[in-house]
């Protein structure tokens, strides 16, 4: 990635919560069904 100048990575939320943003977690040992399950990842 540093090849193509990338110098940074944004890490989004994963966490269950009840905004699609996902800034008001609910619950930090949960992953949001919306984007997988626990196996998936």
């Amino acid at each position: 990635m540093k090849n193509l100048g990338i110098t940074g990575i944004y890490l989004n939320p994963i966490f269950f919560a009840n905004s699609s943003h996902r800034y008001d977690t609910n619950d930090y040992f949960r992953i949001d069904p919306m984007l997988g399950t626990e196996e998936d990842f």
